[in-house]
C-alpha cells in the first residue's frame, strides 16, 4: 500500500502557497493519478531516478526538485499540465514545454477550460501574485483565492476572487467587479446565457 502526504516547500520560506508531494513508501503518488474523460490520456507524479516527475502515458517527463501538488491535471482533450520546481524556481509545464520561471506556484490554480484550448494558473513574481492564462499574465494583485478561477464556457473570458489595493473583489477580464470585506473563496459562475457575464 502506497502512501503519500503534502507538505510546504522548505525552499521558499517567503511563499506559503505552493506545496509539493513528499514520497512515502511507495514510488508512485497514488493521489496525483488523472485521466482525461475519455480515459485515452493519464498522468502521474513519480519519484525517479534524478529526481521527481510526471509520467504521461507511460513515458517519463524530465526530472525536477519537486513537483506541485494538486498536479498533474488532464484537459478534455488529453493535455496534460503540471507545476515544478527546479532549484529555486517554479515552472509550469503544458504539453511537455516549461514556461517562464517563478518564484512559487498557486497551490490548487491549475486549470483547463471546458473546450480544453486554454490553461490557466496563479504565479508569485517580484511580490506580486499574477493570473497566468496560456503563459501571457494577465493580471497582478496582492493576493488571489485558491480554487476560484473559472473561464466562461466559451474560454473567452475569466474571473477569479482576488485583492489588490486593500480591496476584494471578483476580477472579470481583469476589471474589478464588486467590493467585499474579504475575498469569497466560491469561484465565479458564467451564465450560460450571457457568457461575459460572471456571478459570484
Amino acid at each position: 500500500f502506497m502512501q503519500w502526504f503534502k507538505r510546504k516547500t522548505q525552499d521558499s520560506p517567503q511563499l506559503t502557497d505552493e506545496a509539493a508531494y513528499v514520497l512515502g513508501p511507495g514510488l508512485t503518488i497514488p493521489e496525483s493519478i488523472v485521466f482525461d474523460p475519455r480515459c485515452r490520456t493519464f498522468a502521474y507524479a513519480q519519484m525517479a531516478l534524478h529526481g521527481w516527475c510526471v509520467v504521461t502515458n507511460g513515458e517519463q517527463g524530465p526530472p525536477y526538485t519537486e513537483i506541485l501538488s494538486h498536479t498533474p491535471i488532464v484537459s478534455s482533450g488529453g493535455r496534460v499540465a503540471y507545476g515544478a520546481r527546479k532549484g529555486t524556481q517554479w515552472f509550469a509545464i503544458i504539453d511537455g514545454q516549461a514556461g517562464l520561471p517563478y518564484d512559487g506556484l498557486g497551490a490548487n490554480s491549475f486549470s483547463f477550460g471546458s473546450l480544453g484550448q486554454r490553461f490557466s494558473h496563479t504565479a508569485n513574481d517580484g511580490g506580486k501574485w499574477k493570473l497566468i492564462i496560456d503563459h501571457a499574465p494577465v493580471l497582478a494583485v496582492e493576493n488571489t483565492t485558491a480554487g476560484t478561477f473559472a473561464f466562461s464556457p466559451d474560454e473567452k473570458h475569466w474571473a477569479i476572487q482576488a485583492r489588490d489595493g486593500g480591496r476584494a473583489a471578483c476580477f472579470v477580464d481583469g476589471k474589478p467587479v464588486g467590493d467585499y470585506d474579504s475575498p469569497s473563496a466560491v469561484p465565479p459562475v458564467f451564465s450560460p446565457n450571457e457568457i461575459g457575464r460572471a456571478h459570484v
